[in-house]
C-alpha cells in the first residue's frame, strides 16, 4: 500500500541523502518501497518532523501543481508529455540536458528533423540537443516571416 508523506506543523526542509528523498514545505511525497524502510524517514515520522497524509490530499496537490501556469511540470504517465512539456519549457540547452535520450529523440522527430530514426538513436545527447535547437530557431524563423 502506497504511503504518503508530508512536512509536520513546525518543520521547513527534510532531505534524507541514502534515498534522496527531500521534501519542502507544502509539498506531499508518495514513498517508494526503498524509502518506506529507510531509518531516517521513520525516525522523522516518530519525532513530528514528517507526518502522514491521505492519498486524496496528494492527488490534490498534484492537481493544484499541474494546473499552474508558472509550473514546469510534466507527468511521466501523460500521453502528450511532449506538447506539454514544449509548452512549459524554453528550449535551451539548460532546459534539454536533463532529459533522457529517449526524450531528445521524440522532441526531434517532434520538430520534423530530416535525420532517419536510426541516425537520431545513434547520435549523442549534445548531438541531439544541438539539432533541436537548431530546428526550433528555423521554426521561429519561418513565424516572423
Amino acid at each position: 500500500m502506497a504511503k504518503y508523506i508530508k512536512l509536520g506543523e513546525k518543520a521547513e526542509i527534510f532531505f534524507d541523502p541514502t534515498t534522496r528523498t527531500k521534501v519542502l514545505k507544502g509539498q506531499i511525497i508518495k514513498l517508494e518501497d526503498k524509502q518506506k524502510f529507510s531509518k531516517k524517514i521513520s525516525a522523522a515520522i516518530g519525532g513530528g518532523h514528517l507526518v502522514y497524509s491521505t492519498k486524496e490530499a496528494y492527488n490534490d496537490y498534484m492537481e493544484d501543481l499541474a494546473s499552474k501556469d508558472d509550473t514546469k511540470v510534466f507527468q511521466k504517465e501523460e500521453d502528450n508529455w511532449l506538447e506539454a512539456w514544449v509548452e512549459a519549457n524554453e528550449l535551451s540547452e539548460k532546459t534539454l540536458k536533463p532529459l533522457k535520450h529517449e526524450k531528445l529523440v521524440e522532441l526531434a522527430k517532434h520538430f520534423e528533423s530530416e535525420f532517419s530514426d536510426e541516425d537520431l538513436k545513434d547520435s549523442t545527447k549534445a548531438e541531439l540537443i544541438e539539432e533541436i535547437l537548431d530546428l526550433n530557431s528555423e521554426e521561429e524563423d519561418e513565424e516572423e516571416e
